[in-house]
């Protein structure tokens, strides 16, 4: 890759965002949406969702129901004696209209509560892929980086080694080529422990999803889409900043209801007599209004304060959210800056490793500055590896955070 393509990238600052198909380095979107969907706090926000609809669902019914009272008596008169009578009253109280309304609202409210807590587990799942998935990608190819730089040096302590049999070279060089193998053997050790360490946190949490036989390789951050409207796509989508504008509205609805609880529900009836054994009989209207108990103001009072509580919560979420999202959005080119930065100097490092490596097969150097040219130049592969994959792991974080990639179908 040219420097100056590079460059010309970067400069393209805040005007872009870099980002990789999703095919070349992140899994499938169909294996991934599974996986998420398999873990455990996805699969509780489901049946979360399914409570809240049924409970949606009966506190859009109205809570009374039919009352039936029934009271035989026993009359005495002493001319005429004892005889029986009853008294029935069926009643049912009648929720008022208004509020009816108010607790379908606040059903609906707890529909959209559930789903909003749904899409964020599964948000949550899907940042916790893609951490893992890069963990594995990182540690994978820094495996790749330290068995190829192993085999290197193996090839040239081969060649030290015939150079000082035919006297070419001092024995000390030898011992110096030996001394930079175990290193690389070490190197190659630990890398290839922290490979399959990520390997087992990837498989372990995300049973389902297949991997490939081999890590992808992780590709220079390219031009994709303007950036320009990241920062509002990712606070409009982003699943804790909708819950929290939900809950307040709902506790706005809740207030409302106590409010209407001032006016409370009249109970209606019929009531029947039957008296002197069945000779008189008498069928009436019961109506029945209760009065508000003295504490539903101070009730009222309270709910409206805790309204004002959770839409200032709601507002303090909005500002973290709208900042963390502009900070991943303007460190996405000033990663791109770094990756190019690693690029030429790995450039740079091949360069000077290749000089010296004619040289000291010429004898005008040592193999102590071969040998340090090499580390240099590994060390400048491992810098751009990293700067690669984090600026892909930024860019695949803007994706999930504003909904354009592993994002389950939603009604916002």
């Amino acid at each position: 890759m040219k420097p100056s393509r590079v460059l010309r990238w970067c400069a393209l600052g805040m005007a872009t965002f870099v980002a990789l198909p999703a095919s070349a380095f992140l899994p499938e979107a169909d294996a991934a949406l599974g996986a998420i969907d398999a873990l455990p706090m996805v699969q509780a926000a489901h049946a979360r969702e399914r409570e809240a609809g049924a409970r949606g669902e009966a506190l859009r019914s109205s809570p009374y129901g039919y009352e039936l009272t029934i009271m035989p008596l026993a009359r005495h008169e002493r001319q005429v004696g004892t005889y029986g009578e009853v008294e029935s009253t069926l009643m049912r109280r009648l929720r008022l209209p208004g509020k009816a309304r108010l607790d379908d609202a606040l059903a609906n409210a707890g529909d959209d509560l559930a789903r909003y807590a749904l899409g964020d587990a599964r948000h949550e799942g899907a940042r916790r892929l893609l951490d893992a998935w890069v963990a594995w990608v990182r540690a994978a190819n820094l495996a790749a980086l330290a068995e190829q730089q192993h085999a290197v040096l193996i090839d040239e302590q081969r060649a030290v080694a015939r150079r000082v049999e035919l006297g070419e070279l001092p024995v000390l060089d030898e011992r110096r080529a030996a001394a930079a193998r175990a290193q690389a053997e070490l190197a190659v050790e630990r890398a290839r422990l922290e490979r399959e360490q990520a390997r087992l946190a990837l498989a372990s949490e995300f049973p389902t999803l297949p991997l490939p036989p081999a890590p992808p390789v992780v590709a220079p951050p390219i031009p994709h889409a303007p950036a320009v409207d990241m920062v509002e796509r990712i606070v409009q989508h982003n699943h804790e900043l909708l819950i929290a504008r939900t809950r307040a509205a709902r506790q706005g609805l809740t207030a409302a209801r106590a409010d209407a609880e001032r006016r409370p529900d009249p109970s209606v009836g019929l009531r029947v007599l039957g008296e002197g054994d069945g000779l008189e009989q008498a069928v009436g209207v019961v109506v029945s209004i209760p009065f508000a108990a003295s504490g539903q103001r101070a009730t009222v009072r309270a709910e409206r304060a805790l309204g004002e509580a959770i839409e200032t919560e709601a507002t303090g979420i909005e500002q973290r959210v709208r900042l963390e999202a502009e900070q991943m959005v303007r460190a996405l080119p000033a990663q791109c800056a770094a990756w190019s930065s690693a690029a030429q100097m790995v450039s740079a490092a091949a360069d000077t490793l290749a000089r010296l490596d004619k040289a000291w097969r010429l004898g005008a150097v040592d193999l102590s500055e071969l040998l340090l040219a090499r580390r240099q130049a590994y060390d400048a592969r491992l810098i751009e590896l990293g700067l690669r994959l984090d600026a892909q792991a930024l860019a695949a974080r803007i994706d999930i955070d504003s909904h354009q990639r592993w994002a389950a179908d939603e009604a916002h």
